[in-house]
Formats: C-alpha cells, sequence, structure tokens
C-alpha cells in the first residue's frame, strides 16, 4: 500500500520527462503528466506492463503542438499518434491485455483533442448492388433501400 501514495509511483503528477522523452505510467491508476511545450515537441507513452493502470496526458503550457506516440497503439486498429494543439488538451488511457501482451486504450480525451478516425460511415450508400438467383425467391423487405438493385433470377420467382 506504502507505494500507492509515494510520489511519482502511485496516484498524482508524474514527472513531464522533457522533449522526445518517455512518458512511463507505473503499475497503479491514476496518474498525470503534464507537459509544458516551449515549441513543437514529442513525447512517447511506454507500452503498459500489466492491466488496470490508468494514466493522463495533458497538456498544461502551448509553446507549440505536442505530437504524442503510444506504443503499441491506443485503439483497435493500432493508430500511435495524437497530437495536441492547445493548453488544455488531455487524453486518459487505460491498460488492457490482448492474447499475451499489454496495450492503451483511450478511455476519455478532451473535445478538442482530434484522433485519426477510423469508423465506418453510418451514411447511405449510392453504388449500385447485383444480385443473381438460380432459386425461386419469396423474400420480402422490411426496410426501404437507398441502393439501387439489380437482380437476375434463372427460375420463376414468387414476389
Amino acid at each position: 500500500m506504502y507505494d500507492a501514495f509515494t510520489p511519482n509511483i502511485g496516484p498524482g503528477e508524474i514527472k513531464d520527462p522533457g522533449a522526445g522523452g518517455t512518458i512511463e505510467f507505473y503499475k497503479y491508476w491514476g496518474q498525470v503528466c503534464s507537459v509544458e511545450t516551449t515549441t513543437a515537441e514529442a513525447r512517447t507513452v511506454a507500452q503498459p506492463d500489466r492491466v488496470g493502470i490508468t494514466g493522463t496526458v495533458a497538456l498544461s503550457t502551448d509553446g507549440g503542438d505536442l505530437t504524442l506516440t503510444v506504443t503499441g497503439g491506443y485503439n483497435q486498429t493500432a493508430d500511435t499518434v495524437m497530437t495536441f494543439a492547445d493548453a488544455g488538451d488531455f487524453v486518459t488511457f487505460i491498460s488492457i491485455k490482448i492474447g499475451s501482451s499489454y496495450y492503451w486504450r483511450v478511455l476519455a480525451k478532451a473535445d478538442e483533442l482530434v484522433l485519426p478516425s477510423t469508423s465506418v460511415s453510418s451514411s447511405p450508400s449510392t453504388s449500385a448492388s447485383a444480385s443473381v438467383s438460380t432459386s425461386p425467391s419469396t423474400s420480402v423487405s422490411a426496410s426501404p433501400s437507398t441502393s439501387p438493385s439489380t437482380s437476375a433470377s434463372t427460375s420463376p420467382s414468387a414476389s
């Protein structure tokens, strides 16, 4: 229990390693690394070595953009880089285990912090689709389609 309240080990603020340095969140939850930039600078977050660690990187003084590289990636598609543009930008990570390795996942972030988009679009498709049927078709669709559809059948079809 002692380690949980020891400066730079347990919850609380950990030291900014400086330009080009590596931020290491140790084995406990709730650590915050407040970063001060004097020009455009970079930091790296070390890959975790166990589950359940939480850590936050916050840009406290904005002298230039902060480029943060997350070792091992911070999402399912293994994106590794994010950019902090303004003081107050932050990201909070939690460590998880996938297979036999440990990774960071974004738990929370400042609304202004933009991460690369890897989401799937939910907008309707305007591309044509085609299908060929070799058996009688009796299907009925309950939802309207916004995509043109071409259907060819080699046997009688009932609709």
